[in-house]
Parts: C-alpha cells; structure tokens; sequence
C-alpha cells in the first residue's frame, strides 16, 4: 500500500492529514507500506501518540 503523508521521521513515522484514516487502516494491515518522501518532508522527530503507526519503507 502507497501511504501518504505530510512529512516523514528517519524511523518511518508519518505526520499526515489529521483525521487518523491510515494510522487506523496501518494498525490492522499486514502486508508491505510505503511512501513517496521528498528530502524536504523529512524532519527529525515530532510528538507521537499511542495510535501513531509507521510505515515498514520510505522512497526518498
């Protein structure tokens, strides 16, 4: 699955659009993620929750 995202941590964690859809959909799939980074999307780290899920690969 392709999963999108506003910007990317070096751990594969994912800011995206607010409303949780993927972290929801990410906690119950099983197979390959992976998102389409550009380097300016990647930052360091940001406040994670509970609920936040990363992706298993990261293009850049």
């Amino acid at each position: 699955m392709i999963v999108p995202g506003v910007a990317f941590t070096p751990d594969n964690y994912r800011v995206g659009y607010g409303a949780g859809f993927f972290d929801r959909v990410l906690s119950e799939y099983s197979k390959d993620t992976i998102s389409l980074v550009l380097p300016p999307q990647l930052i360091d780290n940001f406040s994670r929750n509970q609920w936040d899920m990363p992706v298993k690969n990261m293009l850049t």
